[in-house]
């Protein structure tokens, strides 16, 4: 990045405050560049408590951890806005960015907005997002251990998911939520390791008040009684802004 190129505001915009955006933000501030961060203030573990599998941090709550990158960036003069970008335009050597607090002309732009997960539309789901309901068993499987375990997802992502939670626990039952679209041999798969395939929909989840599930709901009147869910319904862009530039 040589420094005479424009008459830009900032060298780099870093759109997305997440531990990337600030990480990336962190190295580039050191580097003695003016460096903007925007945060749109809606990060995607929104509803975690505890960040695991991060040396140094396991456990932590990653607010805390956005928190102290913060108050690292602010040693080397970095500036963040919160404020959530509309649009983005490329001329020549530089990006005009348009956002809620205005309008950001910089040479360069690095994108660490992220995916969004798509969320089941169960009654009660709300109630255990983060605590007892997740996506990823590496993140939250520890926790729970040997507990009895609800997989919601359909197809190949079903048949991965719930083969991948026998490694937490002995007892863990895939709920496809419909028909379970999954082939032989992946059906074979579950089978031998004792999971249930329930294709029975789900028709809510019930908790104790403390954002743990206890019991799953199917719409035929049965209840399966569980401690936490695992799905998987899929991700989503957060922005189209990779698109607006060209990316």
């Amino acid at each position: 990045m040589s420094s005479q190129t424009t008459n830009c505001t900032w060298d780099c915009v870093v759109i997305g405050a997440g531990p990337a955006g600030l990480n990336a933000a962190l190295v580039l501030g050191r580097a003695r560049r003016r460096i903007l961060v925007l945060d749109s203030a809606q990060p995607r573990n929104y509803a975690t408590h505890e960040m695991h599998g991060v040396l140094g941090h396991d456990g932590l709550d990653p607010a805390d951890l956005r928190a102290r990158g913060r108050e690292e960036l602010a040693r080397y003069g970095v500036e963040i806005a919160t404020a959530t970008v509309e649009s983005a335009e490329h001329f020549g050597d530089r990006v005009v960015l348009h956002s809620s607090r205005g309008i950001d002309d910089t040479r360069t732009v690095l994108l660490a907005t992220g995916m969004l997960d798509e969320v089941p539309d169960i009654p009660g789901f709300t109630d255990v997002w983060g605590t007892s309901a997740h996506t990823c068993p590496y993140c939250d499987g520890f926790e729970h251990r040997d507990e009895r375990l609800a997989v919601l997802a359909a197809g190949d992502r079903g048949e991965h998911l719930a083969v991948l939670l026998r490694q937490w626990s002995d007892d863990v039952v895939l709920l496809t939520n419909g028909p379970h679209k999954l082939a032989d041999d992946q059906h074979a798969r579950l089978q031998a390791l004792d999971i249930p395939v329930v294709e029975t929909p789900v028709a809510a989840l019930d908790s104790d008040g403390t954002a743990h599930l206890r019991q799953v709901q199917l719409q035929d009147g049965r209840t399966l009684e569980r401690d936490a869910l695992f799905f998987y319904v899929g991700w989503q862009l957060r922005t189209q802004l990779a698109h607006q530039l060209g990316c």
